[in-house]
């Protein structure tokens, strides 16, 4: 599995613990814990002030290395995000399961080739910016080779891949 997070500044809305490059985050740690224990292979890739890395074998037990290397991450990267996702796909083409994180009202939908599972985290930047009113309610939905969920702030990660 391949997760590529998204450090775009224009990616981090809302505030603090509870924006969506936090969650964004949250959701990779998770992922890739839940994977590893499973006996999959897990890269994580970010491009956060520079290049970042790091693989993680099947069945590790212990990931402090990636709590922290997501703990110095920022959100506060100018790069754009399509040729980070584009490079690390070709960095990583053992992957044939790859996550990606965007916004729901960025349209530059990100296209892998067919032979892999894509993962498409869509944050629901609204419920960011307003974590007062309630989330977008949101069944993941398949569209061809893509997974699309929605994650609104107001969503627990145990309800996210229900």
């Amino acid at each position: 599995m391949l997760v590529v997070l998204n450090c775009r500044k224009t990616f981090n809305v809302g505030e603090a613990n509870r924006s969506t490059f936090e969650f964004a985050v949250s959701i990779a740690a998770s992922m890739i814990r839940f994977a590893s224990r499973d006996g999959m292979q897990c890269f994580l890739v970010a491009q956060s002030d520079r290049w970042q890395e790091l693989t993680i074998q099947a069945f590790s037990a212990d990931l402090y290395v990636l709590y922290e290397l997501l703990a110095r991450l920022n959100g506060n990267d100018h790069h754009p995000y399509r040729p980070v996702v584009e490079q690390a796909h070709r960095r990583f083409p053992q992957a044939n399961l790859v996550a990606t994180f965007r916004l729901d009202s960025d349209p530059d939908m990100i296209e892998l080739s067919p032979q892999v599972t894509h993962i498409d985290l869509e944050m629901d930047d609204k419920s960011f910016r307003f974590p007062d009113q309630p989330g977008t309610e949101y069944r993941a939905k398949r569209q061809g080779n893509r997974l699309i969920f929605k994650v609104c702030a107001d969503r627990t990660l145990e309800n996210l891949f229900q």
